[in-house]
């Protein structure tokens, strides 16, 4: 039996890496890594615990991606989640503190919570 293979584009759903970094957040990352340094040479030596901070995270974002090019996006995607449940969490709250007996107050809270999002 002949094995059949597919065309795919998996190289298309890859990001482009510079050195193990994705090249746009890279390019951000260098600025500002260069106008951190620009400003602790001015400024005050506080901007060196930056610089080195921004350089940390790029051998960070280096790691992470080095088998994964989408583990940032994948890592966004987690932190963009975790805020919304954060929200969801304190609508919740508040509504318990409320005690919104109206429920149509009530459906317009949570339109107007969802309107935030898709508008």
């Amino acid at each position: 039996m002949e094995k059949i293979t597919y065309v795919t584009y998996n190289a298309l759903a890859r990001k482009s890496l510079v050195w193990g970094v994705p090249l746009i957040l890279g390019i951000i990352l260098l600025a500002a890594i260069i106008l951190s340094l620009f400003l602790a040479v001015l400024v005050s030596s506080l901007f060196f615990v930056v610089t080195f901070l921004l350089v940390a995270f790029v051998f960070f974002v280096k790691f992470t991606s080095e088998s994964d090019s989408m583990a940032i996006d994948k890592f966004k995607w987690t932190i963009k989640g975790g805020v919304l449940r954060l929200k969801h969490l304190s609508y919740k709250r508040l509504d318990a503190k409320c005690t919104i007996d109206n429920p149509k107050r009530k459906k317009e809270r949570v339109n107007d919570f969802f309107k935030q999002y898709n508008g």
